[in-house]
């Protein structure tokens, strides 16, 4: 039985009793499961266990075909409960899994940058949930993630410059309010936004 630790990125009910789920593992593979009897909770899989943005530790077999591999066991590490009580911060995280779910279906490569850059803005995004934070900071973060995310995919614009904050982790980003930086940031999202239409020409941009 191999062993990993995975991010929940969407849950699928699958028949009656089943759920499907896609992750990212922390060595930033795409994995999906089949988490038999789960839709109403067992001895293996508490109930709420396999919800998406849970960090999870868990247990399974290998597909012998497709890419499903049966889960056999799942413990939380962290659930991120805050954000669910934050709706702006909940609404911003699942913007983020779904991207992330996005990006990994188009590239099969492992990207254990991709994992710290969702683990560690969900790490922030707690933070704020706890906090009473303004949109146009909510926005900034966004637009940072975007930016780091093309860059690690190499599809980051030339010419928009910003060496610095894409080399530190997004925990190290100072985000300012400041009408320049604001003035500044809107001119970056135009051309982030054009870019990630043509990485991922079917994915919503807003949350």
């Amino acid at each position: 039985m191999l062993q990993k630790k995975i991010i929940v990125l969407k849950k699928i009910k699958y028949a009656e009793t089943n759920l499907i789920l896609h992750t990212l593992s922390s060595e930033g593979e795409r994995l999906n499961f089949i988490a038999r009897h789960a839709v109403k909770g067992s001895k293996r899989f508490a109930t709420g266990t396999l919800d998406p943005l849970h960090y999870l530790n868990v247990s399974y077999t290998e597909a012998k075909s497709g890419d499903l591999n049966l889960l056999k066991e799942a413990q939380i590490i962290e659930d991120f409960y805050s954000l669910r009580k934050n709706y702006d911060c909940l609404n911003i995280s699942l913007y983020f899994l779904s991207f992330v779910s996005k990006l990994t279906h188009e590239s099969l490569d492992g990207n254990k940058e991709l994992f710290n850059l969702l683990g560690n803005t969900l790490k922030i995004l707690k933070k704020f949930s706890k906090q009473d934070v303004k949109e146009d900071i909510l926005n900034q973060l966004k637009l940072r993630f975007e930016m780091k995310a093309l860059h690690q995919q190499g599809v980051y614009p030339e010419g928009l410059g910003d060496s610095d904050l894409l080399s530190k982790s997004i925990l190290e980003h100072p985000i300012s309010l400041s009408s320049e930086d604001l003035i500044k940031t809107e001119a970056i999202k135009l051309k982030i936004h054009h870019s990630l239409k043509e990485y991922l020409p079917n994915f919503k941009k807003g949350f």
